[in-house]
């Protein structure tokens, strides 16, 4: 058993330690998919490792815990959403992008959760060893911040690892694009502000329980151990202040407050007793904080102005490498931008309306970012970000309300309940000691913080990875009994089969999943740069590696795009080529809509497809087929301005290359426009398009008038559209 023993530490320190930590840049997305791989390889690995135990103790037994039963109701309930999903693909696997969130991602957190939690029982010093694994958490959360602290002065460590030549010009903030913005607000390895705030404010409770340890039983902690604890949480203090992110630090206040005034209520004189024998640490402790905040500032402007000096004392220091953006920084902060919290009442008003839509079990798991469309409220579309896309509601519980509606949110809740009944019956029973009834309450207030970060964003991989795993440390200290597991008789040969063919086909899982996903990766950079025919190949290796309608949405498109270019030759054969192209694209995105009908995104890729396909071989009823999709698109986000645009932008086209039937189009494209402008006043292209065909069709002042808009209410310096008034004068 020893064996297990070790390989079970492995796992959770893996799990502690390479999640937060991993960022790969040559997958799609650099941080949330390279962490989910390393959950779903540990998931696997768990799998072996708890029928290996089986095996070797001839007993299939696991931890039973309430938890674990609410864990198995939340899987059944998200199976139901996944099985009526509007996307069940999407559904399984996990928005294309997010990657966490799917049925597969919580069936290998709660793998993870039953393997570890049932392991752990082999552990003779269970405590000593939940202690250990805090403090390994929170030295690894420790140098998180550590690894993003240069980009805030302009010199990313990220950046130096993904430059190939190592080199001193290469320690800068420029490999990152400028959606994001480390000089201003640190991600570090997480991959966005709010992520890194919540992870950290998570640890910070962790932190605070080892501190304690260490300040009252200095003779237990070595020299080295006592400045671990100092230094680290002088750290992740500055770690939460640098990422801004407001939700963390209102997650932090919530939970010490509540746990402060229960602390205050039932050990008042322990407290009074316990600052007034360890006064100097607590002043130090405090000294440290206002330090930190005096350094660093709070991200705040009420509070900031209060500070003095004005500014925060390297601020002059800081090299601000990336041009602005407004994905990373508070919209507030940026001028013509909507108050982020606006957009978020809007969004949830959105996703309240999808929960009314499905109210047993939601769209489906993990679909909001289609089926937001359909709810979409059209004040959306007045605000900074009209044409985002949301693909999680910006709060967890209402993205699962919309998304796996009340079968989904209520087995969601005898989550919470069940793991804070748990916590409840700890603290108030007297069997166990008082050293054990805090380690269950910092680890509830860990979690606490998760719960309230999750309010007001939404659950990443790290996350996740701490909503599941401090429940299991906290069942492991109190509910699971230490057992010998003895191995009993010899084993046949043949069952190893089992453990064995399980890591191997999660290596496979995870090695297939990778290689198509760099593939895809390759291919959207090959094709933002003309290499369309390299960007083809990947995309078909992609797909023969493994399946996603997403790849063959790409594909499809691109397919589309060649065959415009052949049938743009004198050449017959190219104009074959072009059939033969538009076929396979026709057919190959067929299949991607077959997967996934009510993907408004796969629909408007099948309007152009189809566009193109009437431009280059003359076939009207593929015009036909075009405006079918635009107005399907329409029927099923009836307030996104995108659609009826889309209709008139063919008509543009048209009205363009058809000279002959130029006011006809032009016509059309006016009505259609006009669709597109009542949705969304000051939406800039459409208010150009409306310009052009006005001009087709004689009517000057109008186009004056749309023209004069977009320098009235949209940009004054938009030179496209002075240019076409100047044009309209000089005729």
């Amino acid at each position: 058993m020893v064996f297990l023993r070790r390989a079970c530490t492995v796992v959770l320190y893996t799990l502690l330690v390479l999640t937060p930590l991993i960022v790969f840049p040559r997958t799609s997305e650099l941080f949330e998919f390279n962490k989910m791989l390393v959950v779903y390889g540990l998931a696997g690995v768990s799998i072996s490792l708890l029928t290996t135990y089986w095996i070797v103790t001839k007993k299939i037994a696991i931890e039973k815990t309430l938890f674990t039963w609410s864990l198995l109701g939340l899987l059944v309930a998200f199976s139901l959403s996944a099985l009526f999903s509007i996307d069940r693909h999407t559904s399984l696997y996990g928005y294309y992008g997010r990657f966490n969130g799917g049925l597969l991602s919580y069936t290998a957190f709660a793998v993870i959760h039953v393997a570890l939690l049932t392991l752990l029982s082999l552990y003779e010093k269970k405590n000593e060893f939940i202690d250990k694994t805090i403090a390994v958490s929170v030295g690894v959360a420790a140098f998180v911040v550590l690894w993003g602290l240069p980009g805030t002065f302009g010199k990313d460590l990220s950046c130096w690892l993904f430059s190939a030549q190592k080199s001193l010009e290469s320690l800068n903030n420029l490999c990152w694009t400028a959606s994001f913005r480390p000089a201003e607000r640190m991600f570090s390895t997480l991959g966005q502000p709010n992520w890194l705030g919540a992870y950290l404010a998570a640890h910070i409770f962790l932190w605070g329980y080892g501190w304690y340890r260490m300040i009252t039983a200095k003779k237990a902690f070595s020299l080295y151990q006592q400045i671990f604890w100092w230094s680290s949480g002088a750290v992740i203090i500055s770690g939460i202040l640098l990422s801004r992110s407001r939700s963390a630090l209102m997650a932090i206040i919530i939970v010490a407050v509540f746990s402060g005034g229960l602390l205050w209520l039932h050990y008042r004189a322990s407290l009074m007793e316990l600052f007034s024998k360890h006064k100097k640490s607590y002043l130090c402790l405090i000294g440290i904080f206002v330090c930190c905040v005096l350094l660093w500032k709070t991200g705040v402007a009420s509070i900031d102005r209060l500070l003095r000096p004005d500014q925060s004392l390297f601020k002059n220091e800081r090299v601000i490498t990336q041009p602005a953006s407004t994905e990373t920084t508070p919209s507030s902060e940026i001028q013509g931008a909507t108050e982020s919290f606006v957009i978020r009442q809007i969004v949830w008003k959105g996703a309240w309306n999808l929960f009314l839509r499905y109210p047993i079990l939601g769209s489906g798991l993990d679909t909001f970012g289609y089926g937001y469309f359909f709810t979409r409220p059209i004040e959306h579309n007045a605000t900074s970000e009209w044409d985002y896309l949301y693909n999680r509601a910006h709060n967890e519980y209402l993205n699962l309300l919309a998304t796996t509606g009340v079968v989904g949110v209520t087995a969601y809740g005898f989550v919470i309940v069940a793991y804070l009944l748990h916590v409840s019956s700890v603290l108030r029973s007297k069997k166990f000691s008082f050293d054990t009834r805090l380690r269950a309450g910092v680890l509830a207030a860990s979690w606490g913080t998760i719960l309230i970060t999750q309010f007001f964003g939404f659950a990443t991989s790290v996350s996740s990875v701490f909503f599941f795993l401090l429940p299991t440390l906290s069942y492991a200290a109190v509910h699971v009994s230490p057992r010998r597991g003895e191995v009993i008789g010899s084993t046949p040969r043949w069952l190893w089969v089992v453990p064995g063919s399980v890591t191997v086909l999660t290596g496979v899982f995870c090695l297939s999943y990778l290689l198509a996903d760099m593939n895809y990766a390759s291919a959207t950079a090959h094709t933002s740069t003309g290499q369309s025919d390299i960007a083809l190949q990947e995309l078909k290796q992609a797909l023969d590696i493994r399946y996603e309608h997403v790849y063959q949405d790409k594909y499809a498109y691109l397919l589309a795009n060649m065959a415009t270019g052949a049938a743009g030759s004198p050449d017959s054969k190219a104009k074959e080529l072009a059939s033969e192209l538009f076929d396979e694209s026709v057919t190959v995105h067929g299949a991607s809509l077959k997967a996934a009908p009510m993907n408004l995104l796969y629909i408007r890729t099948g309007a152009k497809i189809y566009f193109l396909k009437a431009q280059a071989l003359g076939d009207s009823e593929d015009l036909k087929m075009a405006e079918e999709l635009v107005d399907k698109a329409a029927s099923l986000a009836p307030t996104d301005p995108k659609n009826p645009y889309t209709k008139a932008l063919f008509y543009g086209i048209l009205m363009q290359t058809q000279k002959d039937q130029a006011k006809e189009y032009a016509k059309q494209a006016v009505d259609t426009v006009g669709k597109a402008l009542q949705l969304k006043p000051d939406y800039r292209d459409a208010l150009l398009l409306e310009g052009m065909a006005l001009t087709v069709l004689g009517d000057t002042d109008g186009a004056r008038k749309s023209y004069q808009t977009i320098l009235d209410k949209v940009n004054p310096q938009d030179a496209e559209a002075a240019q076409h008034l100047e044009q309209l004068g000089n005729e």
